[in-house]
């Protein structure tokens, strides 16, 4: 589907033309609509969000009319939103982009912590470091996990533009007494670069993690498709210092 729904989260004081580059830039198509949120000061996070509330209608602030950028098809609306806002609009989303201090922020106040299973989204979300608009790296981890081939490929369907233009490391680490099939591998490794064109492929266990600086270059702006839970595997720990991308599924 070419067509998405995209929202793009920030509070007052940050800059929205990053944001919008961004998603200029990997969400090419003409049709897309675009939801500006920001997100007030004051928004009360420890609130649910009850079934009635996400199946009521639209309030009528949102309704605003949907505008257009300047030799751009895509549409644009924007309200000041709150946390339960953010959370309604992002069940019926494809993507939410926000950056990371903003992220983090919201995290903290609803304590959410590194090692649970629970996302604050239920849609992706992408969370890019402040004034940064392009992706130079992407890194992905076979991890043994269930889940983990279908968020890699989740990732191929939302970013084909920049899965096919980009440099990608993929990393396998399993546990020892998990065994795949050597075919098995080889049509994951084959569907892999289908989407992504400039694959590398490494093997890493505990004794390899001390070399991941060296694989990957610390000045390139890399991102990182992980689930909720990185904290819990030391991979993802090892990796934390060198990506500054997360997209979250």
């Amino acid at each position: 589907m070419n067509r998405k729904r995209i929202l793009l989260c920030r509070n007052q004081t940050e800059d929205f033309n990053s944001l919008l580059r961004l998603t200029s830039y990997y969400f090419s198509s003409s049709n897309n609509i675009l939801v500006n949120l920001h997100l007030k000061s004051n928004s009360t996070l420890s609130e649910k969000v009850s079934t009635a509330e996400v199946m009521s209608p639209v309030k009528k602030r949102t309704r605003s009319a949907i505008s257009r950028l300047p030799n751009h098809k895509s549409g644009i609306r924007g309200y000041e939103a709150t946390f339960r806002d953010l959370q309604r609009e992002a069940q019926f989303s494809d993507i939410l982009v926000i950056e990371q201090a903003n992220y983090q922020q919201l995290c903290q106040e609803y304590d959410i912590k590194k090692s649970t299973r629970y996302s604050l989204f239920s849609c992706p979300t992408l969370v890019a470091p402040a004034g940064e608009d392009r992706v130079n790296h992407i890194i992905l981890v076979d991890d043994g996990k269930p889940g983990t081939y279908r968020r890699i490929k989740q990732m191929a369907c939302l970013f084909p533009k920049l899965c096919l233009a980009t440099s990608t490391t993929l990393f396998i680490t399993r546990p020892p007494d998990s065994h795949v099939p050597a075919q098995e591998e080889k049509l994951w490794i084959e569907y892999l670069k289908l989407h992504f064109a400039h694959l590398a492929v490494y093997r890493v266990d505990q004794r390899s993690m001390h070399m991941l600086p060296d694989m990957i270059d610390y000045k390139k702006n890399a991102l990182l498709i992980s689930p909720s839970d990185i904290s819990s595997a030391p991979l993802y720990q090892a990796l934390e210092p060198i990506t500054q991308f997360k997209l979250i599924i």
